[in-house]
Order: C-alpha cells, then structure tokens, then sequence
C-alpha cells in the first residue's frame, strides 16, 4: 500500500464512530468472570483463548446468552438451562457398539422439508449441541424449510459412553477419553447415517457442516474424508486454531 493509499484510509476511518462498549447483564457478567478464572485471567484474544473449553459443558441460558453457564457441575445439569424444544423439534438416541464400547449418541433435530438442506453443526470442546441453539433458530428465519441437525460429541452433553459390560449408571466413567480427530469425524458421519435410518429418509438430504472451534476441525476432516459422498454442499469453521488442520 502506497503512503499516499494509506493517509486516504486513516482519513476514511477516522470520520466512523467510535465502536460502543459491549453490554453485559448480570447473568452474562457471571459468566465471563467464571470463563476469565478458569483460563487464568488471560488477555488473549487468539482462537483458543475463545473457544471457551472447560471440563463444564458449555450451554445457552434460557435468556439466549450463547455461552451463559448452566449451575452446577455436571454437563447434564449445565444443559438443564435450556429448553431444547424451544428451539428443536426432535431429540434422538443413536445407539452403536464399537470396539468394547456402547455409545449412545445424543442429537437434536429439526427435520428439513421439500428439498431442502440439512445443516449438521458440531460444537467445539467443552460446549454441547445446545450452543448452536440460538444459530439454528436464526437459520431457519433465513431458510424456513432447512433442517438443522445438532450433535453432543462424546463426553459432552447427553452422550454416553460405556463399556460393554458395565450398567449404564456407570456411563462416561472408567472410559479412557479419546477425542481424536478421527474418532469425532467418525463419530459424525455416523450420526447423519444412522438419522437417515431413523427418521426413514430414502437418501441424504444434501448438507452443509458446520463446526465451531474443535468442530470446525472435525467437519473439515468429514468432508475431506468423502465419505458422505457428493450430499456435501459446503462446510463452515468458526473460531478455529490456527495449525489444526494437517
């Protein structure tokens, strides 16, 4: 950029307003201070620093506030905080068994209509598919007849995951966590396969993934993959690290 390009902008951009400061409640204040201790009260503004990860599952408020935390410490209490009906028509229960391990993996659903997309969206570490609840409700007021299909990774949200011999109160525990890039993406194109025979779908209505933060790697990598074939129309990444893709 030329000294001469460069005086033209700083002039252009001095005449705008000053950006206003950002307004918090008391409920998103709570939260942001709790984020804050839990990273160390850190300043930094990189992609990791934002992703909002926790050993918490990280859900909606019922007053919309997209990363409020839920009380208590358990991720299924955090997602207490949030009606899913509010904003999904369905919830589903995919049952698979893989290796020594059953998994029930937790969705929620609203089914596209005509011919219309299906959008598959993942959270990022820490989060569940209720923090996409908000996004699915604004999608729908663009494209009323999509369909918004929002997963719970494992060890996050409502899935469980178990061995095969043990009862399911012990769900999660005495599990060795593997949240692998390839075992999310796995993971994923299960889910939309095994929603395809549930819900009786003749074939895939075409889809577009999107991830936030670790899902954005994970949709990246299912897309890369192929192997939900040419149904994949486009995929999207939010606030993802940089140098997570290989």
């Amino acid at each position: 950029m030329s000294d001469l390009q460069r005086s033209f902008a700083k002039s252009r951009l001095a005449r705008l307003p000053p950006e206003p400061p950002p307004i918090f409640d008391e409920a998103q204040e709570d939260a942001l201070a709790g984020y804050q201790r839990q990273d160390g009260g850190h300043d930094d503004d990189s992609s990791s620093a934002s992703s909002a990860s926790s050993t918490g599952t990280v859900v909606p408020s019922p007053s919309k506030h997209l990363f409020a935390r839920g009380r208590g410490s358990s991720s299924k209490q955090g997602a207490a905080s949030l009606n899913w009906a509010d904003y999904f028509t369905q919830e589903l229960s995919l049952e698979e068994d893989v290796d020594d391990l059953h998994i029930v993996h937790h969705v929620y659903l609203i089914p596209p209509s005509r011919s219309a997309p299906l959008f598959v969206t993942h959270h990022g570490a820490g989060s569940s598919g209720l923090s996409f609840a908000v996004c699915a409700e604004e999608i729908r007021k663009i494209l009323p007849d999509a369909g918004i299909l929002s997963l719970d990774a494992r060890w996050h949200g409502s899935t469980t995951v178990t061995r095969k011999s043990e009862h399911q109160d012990s769900a999660n525990s005495d599990v060795e966590v593997d949240l692998r890039l390839e075992t999310l993406s796995r993971d994923l194109v299960f889910i939309v396969r095994e929603t395809q025979k549930k819900m009786g779908w003749e074939t895939l209505p075409d889809l577009v993934l999107v991830g936030h933060s670790l899902g954005g790697a994970v949709v990246v990598d299912a897309a890369k993959k192929g192997e939900l074939g040419t149904k994949v129309l486009a995929y999207a990444v939010l606030d993802v690290v940089e140098g997570i893709f290989r």
